[in-house]
């Protein structure tokens, strides 16, 4: 028994116990019939199991291509990005569901007689309904999983990089640009409803339904702009590419190159990086940079910046900046 690796349960009786019991002392394996219902991989897999991964697979995405700009703004300032997240889905997912329980009542209520109007609005507040409707899972699963990020201290920006790459995301952002259409299309219509007498209550409902959705754009608007202040700063006060003109590029001074030019060894052109050779035509910056003329020219003609310091030519001479030696 000593060269036998396994013992299958059909040989079992005719081995007896004892020699069961010595071969699996001795290479301490056994197989026994599985019983009926089961396959090599275990157990037959739950279906609410099955559920699970799915909506996990749908919700989730392990994806490196993270190109949405809410990525962008998580990484630009994590704190106020999650208020803005959490205030932004928790207000459109409670209006969402607002609309679509009044929307539902009335026209569960009105629905033949709205069908008199001169513009199916019945029909827009049905479809604005289902696309609301369709929308609400994904805010509230966001706002769960930026919770449990928060609650064990991981990383929001992960976070939001997995969803915002999960299918349920891009559906939803296609859903939306779909609802953006659909709303013009609902204002278009509420402006030329014409007569509708025999319910007028559809076109208030309209107009509240449309009333509501502006609503909740002023309200991200204003989040935005106050818990990102510096980013509204900043822009405003980026400098402003400017090209310098052909008679400020003709007065700054040209020079040749030669090899005690400069201080230090091996000097070269910072636009095109090539180095310095001798009898090179040199145009010098009021900042005490120098530059290829050809290099130069062609820059100054796209922004009057030095390409080194960013200090405009007409901004005056730096006297800090000179490199060249006195001769």
């Amino acid at each position: 028994m000593a060269g036998v690796d396994t013992i299958n349960a059909a040989d079992a009786p005719q081995l007896g116990v004892g020699g069961a019991m010595q071969g699996q002392e001795s290479e301490g394996v056994v197989q026994t019939s599985r019983p009926c219902g089961r396959t090599d991989r275990g157990s037959t897999r739950h279906p609410w199991q099955v559920l699970s991964e799915a909506m996990s697979a749908f919700f989730s995405s392990n994806s490196e291509n993270h190109d949405d700009p809410l990525v962008d703004v998580v990484r630009r300032d994590p704190s106020a990005a999650s208020r803005f997240i959490r205030t932004v889905m928790v207000f459109s997912g409670v209006g969402s569901v607002v609309v679509c329980i009044a929307c539902a009542v009335f026209l569960s209520l009105f629905w033949r007689r709205c069908a008199v109007c001169d513009r199916p609005l019945r029909w827009w507040l049905l479809v604005h309904t289902s696309l609301q409707l369709a929308q609400i899972p994904v805010r509230f699963v966001f706002l769960v999983k930026m919770r449990r990020v928060e609650t064990v201290g991981g990383s929001l920006e992960a976070c939001v990089a997995s969803f915002t790459a999960s299918p349920a995301w891009k559906i939803s952002k296609n859903v939306s640009l779909f609802t953006y259409g659909w709303f013009v299309l609902g204002i278009v219509w509420a402006v030329n409803a014409g007569d509708c007498t025999a319910c007028p209550g559809v076109y208030r409902m309209t107009i509240a339904v449309i009333v509501q959705a502006v609503a909740r754009a002023v309200v991200a608007l204003a989040c935005f702009r106050l818990l990102f202040p510096h980013s509204e700063q900043a822009r405003a006060e980026a400098p402003k590419v400017e090209a310098a003109g052909p008679d400020q590029i003709a007065q700054l001074p040209l020079l040749h190159y030669w090899s005690g030019l400069f201080s230090e060894s091996g000097a070269s052109c910072a636009v095109c990086l090539c180095e310095y050779e001798s009898s090179d035509m040199l145009r010098r910056l009021p900042c005490g940079h120098h530059f290829h003329r050809k290099c130069a020219d062609q820059w100054l003609r796209r922004s009057k910046r030095c390409p080194l310091c960013m200090r405009a030519i007409d901004a005056g001479q730096n006297p800090c900046c000179k490199t060249t030696k006195v001769q």
